[in-house]
């Protein structure tokens, strides 16, 4: 349907962008929540530069660690559009970490990729059980191969992608959950981005990958982590 609401988290850079751009120019309704603020006016001024439709592109500078500022954004979603249909989690954040790294840098990742992912399930819930949301959601989380097995420095990054699996897990196994959501995490082959620039694949790539699943996803996805 082209007039789907897709809500994309990490829409700033990298894969987050991509899809943003792809799903766009398919037709669909693009909600975009990043930091960045210059990021987010590049990226309507380049959508809307193509296709003169302000109409369906809704910006929102927030962090997704902050609860406030994710509920706000799904808020101003809901008013506007009165549906959210598919969440995408592209939010993420790598540093380089070992056993003597500082405690905070540990946190700034785990607070990034794991529990900013719970405060937008969280919100959903929310809005579905109060009925705000009144359509089934599609939530779908970014997780890496690295959340299999941590490398040199990668120790957060991996610890908190396991985490994250293990939670949407959690959340796909719900059978009440899973009559108003369908959760998955999708797990892309390393790709190039500000977190990895010898990556032999593009972002675009892995955006593209990524479409066309979701052109043949059912209401019932088997794996709970999708590696595409």
């Amino acid at each position: 349907m082209k007039n789907e609401v897709h809500v994309i988290f990490g829409a700033t850079s990298g894969l987050g962008w991509h899809l943003a751009s792809r799903l766009f120019y398919k037709g669909k309704i693009i909600c975009a929540f990043g930091r960045r603020l210059e990021r987010l006016q590049g990226l309507r001024a380049t959508l809307c530069s193509v296709q003169k439709d302000n109409l369906r592109l809704l910006t929102f500078k927030g962090d997704i660690t902050d609860a406030k500022s994710v509920n706000d954004f799904l808020s101003q979603v809901i008013s506007k559009y009165n549906r959210v249909d598919r969440i995408i989690i592209c939010s993420g954040k790598y540093i380089r970490t070992d056993v003597g790294t500082s405690i905070d840098l540990w946190k700034d990742v785990v607070n990034t990729n794991f529990w900013g992912t719970v405060n937008v399930v969280s919100s959903i819930v929310n809005g579905l059980k109060t009925g705000a949301i009144k359509n089934k959601v599609r939530c779908v989380a970014i997780t890496s191969s690295l959340a299999n097995k941590a490398i040199g420095g990668s120790t957060a990054y991996s610890c908190s992608k396991s985490a994250l699996q293990i939670y949407i897990n959690g959340l796909a196994s719900d059978k009440q959950l899973s009559t108003l959501m369908l959760c998955y995490a999708i797990q892309p082959p390393p790709f190039r981005s500000e977190m990895n620039n010898i990556a032999q694949i593009s972002a675009g790539t892995v955006a593209q990958k990524i479409i066309n699943f979701f052109s043949k996803e059912t209401d019932h996805c088997h794996a709970r982590v999708i590696k595409i």
